[in-house]
């Protein structure tokens, strides 16, 4: 009887046959069978890749019978490559991509993990199966070779901690303005490494001169402007200002001069000006001509010193020749002095001024016995009872006496 050659083609795995000669008498009952298969292989059925299809060739069976043709036989079995799963997951706060694979053995796979707003990624978590080779736990994208069987791997996201700007001291006439990202980091708060800008602004009659960020270090040498990184902790914002230097202007009539004619102070400082007479007069005494008038203003002082308010000031120093004065005594006398001796009575008069003071007793027991003015002058009043003399470059005194 003829025989026939039954050969078998297999990678991946073994198989087994009866009988086990090569060589088949035609009829003989076949069988073949997958004795054993690699992990990473599946079987899927029996081919003929040569010769004659045996009659009730049943491809998907296993064990494979067959009877024997007369003829050769090749044949093979469908081995292909094993898939495992890989499930990608996420907590809270992020998504991966992609949610599932089928990966074959030995295959790289990688798998992309994303925040949502607010939160940051903080690593992979293997939740079973064994952790493929060239996994880092920390990687984003992962990156790995899949191994032997199926894997579950977590993505975990946390919020991302928030710090805020605790506090904007603004200070008197001073208006503290958001700018970049300063509204979120006033309110709800900011990630660190957030750059944050503020600005400030004065009012009028008021001037910045501090602008500061505590707990972070501002970029911005402008004075009206903090930009600073948030750091990993809470900051305060302040500001410091003052009332802008009021200007003091001075002014002299004729017969002197002021110095100085203009400064720029600041309220509450104190400002001094000194008037100086020119040859032949003398410094009457200072005026306030605009503005209110400074505490500690003293009209005869001079040099004039004083505290500066919260307005412009402008004052005058008044010069002209100089005053004489005169003064009156006696015993038991009473004096009336027309309008220039009571003038030269108190704040003086220039010389060549007429004076008339007149003296009466100081009751009808009294009689005046002497009046008469001292001091190089001429009485020009026959009168007892009145003196009258052309005021001369010097202080004059006028003495009388009344006897009972």
């Amino acid at each position: 009887n003829p025989t026939g050659a039954v050969t078998v083609s297999i990678n991946g795995g073994t198989a087994s046959a009866t009988p086990a000669a090569v060589a088949v008498e035609p009829g003989a009952a076949v069988t073949y069978e997958m004795a054993s298969l690699d992990s990473d292989y599946l079987f899927n059925g029996w081919t003929v890749v040569g010769g004659y299809t045996p009659y009730g060739f049943n491809a998907a069976a296993n064990p494979l019978a067959f009877a024997m043709p007369n003829r050769d036989v090749e044949i093979a079995p469908n081995l292909t490559l094993n898939t495992f799963t890989l499930t990608a997951t996420a907590t809270t706060g992020g998504s991966v991509n992609p949610t599932s694979q089928s990966i074959v053995p030995g295959t790289e796979f990688s798998v992309t993990a994303t925040p949502t707003a607010g939160y940051v990624f903080t690593g992979w978590t293997v939740v079973s199966g064994a952790a493929p080779t060239g996994f880092v736990a920390t990687e984003n994208p992962l990156t790995a070779t899949m191994g032997s069987e199926n894997l579950a791997v977590q993505a975990n996201f946390a919020l991302i901690p928030l710090y805020k700007i605790t506090s904007v001291t603004a200070a008197a006439g001073i208006t503290v303005t958001n700018g970049a990202n300063a509204a979120n980091a006033r309110a709800g708060g900011v990630p660190a490494g957030t750059v944050v800008t503020l600005t400030a602004s004065a009012a009028v009659g008021y001037t910045l001169i501090g602008f500061t960020v505590s707990g972070a270090t501002d970029t911005d040498a402008a004075i009206g402007t903090v930009t600073f990184t948030m750091p990993s902790a809470d900051v305060t914002v302040s500001t410091t200002s003052q009332l802008s230097a009021r200007t003091v202007t001075a002014t002299a009539t004729t017969g002197g001069s002021v110095n100085p004619t203009s400064q720029s102070i600041v309220p509450g400082a104190t400002f001094s000006i000194q008037a100086t007479p020119s040859s032949g007069n003398q410094f009457y005494g200072w005026t306030v001509t605009g503005g209110t008038t400074p505490e500690g203003f003293v009209a005869t002082e001079n040099p004039l010193s004083a505290t500066m308010g919260s307005e412009n000031l402008s004052v005058q120093a008044t010069f002209g020749p100089p005053l004489y004065k005169i003064t009156a005594s006696g015993m038991n006398l009473v004096f009336t002095y027309d309008a220039n001796a009571e003038k030269a009575r108190t704040t003086g008069v220039v010389a060549g001024t007429p004076i008339t003071v007149t003296a009466r007793p100081m009751n009808a027991f009294f009689t005046i016995t002497s009046f008469a003015p001292f001091g190089g002058v001429t009485d020009t009043n026959s009168a007892i009872d009145v003196v009258s003399f052309v005021m001369p470059a010097q202080n004059v005194n006028i003495i009388g006496n009344a006897s009972l």
